[in-house]
């Protein structure tokens, strides 16, 4: 699969990319007119963009929870097509959002401009278990965000939620 942005380059969505999309299915239906939108300068190893569409084209599951500890219990859950959980929180409902968010990089072996992620709501960190120097400002900085943000539980794209922690759950990655 395959689009074309507002400068004519083209996006490709590959299997990796359709697998990763299952927990965002939400979205599917905007990823044309999303990336139609897009203008990508040349030479671009990697490019977040958040896409306006001027209307609401669904719910963020991306919500602010009161600061969750290192070692205090929480929920997290694991996402569809995911390897590590995503803390989530039970019981919230999410806001209205009019904003796509894109992730595309450029594919080394494939020479191609290929998305990564696309999802309703605003460009955020990565979850803290993709950053393997444990001491980088950008694992902080993920740590810190994810520790005061969670995604709505929802059974229909995450296997059951379980409590645990966040020191337990990153030492799992190590």
């Amino acid at each position: 699969m395959q689009f074309n942005t507002a400068d004519k380059k083209i996006i490709v969505v590959d299997k990796e990319a359709q697998n990763h999309l299952s927990a965002h299915p939400d979205v599917m239906d905007l990823l044309g007119e999303a990336i139609s939108k897009l203008i990508i300068p040349d030479s671009v190893s990697r490019i977040e963009k958040e896409i306006n569409f001027d209307r609401v084209v669904g719910i963020s599951s991306l919500v602010s929870v009161p600061k969750v500890e290192a070692n205090q219990k929480t929920y997290f859950a694991f996402r569809k097509a995911r390897k590590f959980p995503s803390h989530v929180v039970l019981k919230k409902s999410g806001e209205s959002c009019s904003t796509v968010t894109l992730s595309i990089y450029f594919n080394e072996s494939s020479k191609k401009l290929t998305l990564l992620t696309a999802y309703i709501g605003y460009i955020c960190p990565d979850e803290p278990f993709y950053f393997k120097d444990r001491t980088s400002l950008q694992y902080k900085g993920a740590l810190g965000f994810w520790s005061e943000h969670a995604l709505i539980y929802d059974k229909n794209i995450m296997d059951e939620a379980f409590e645990s922690n966040w020191q337990n759950e990153l030492r799992k990655t190590d």
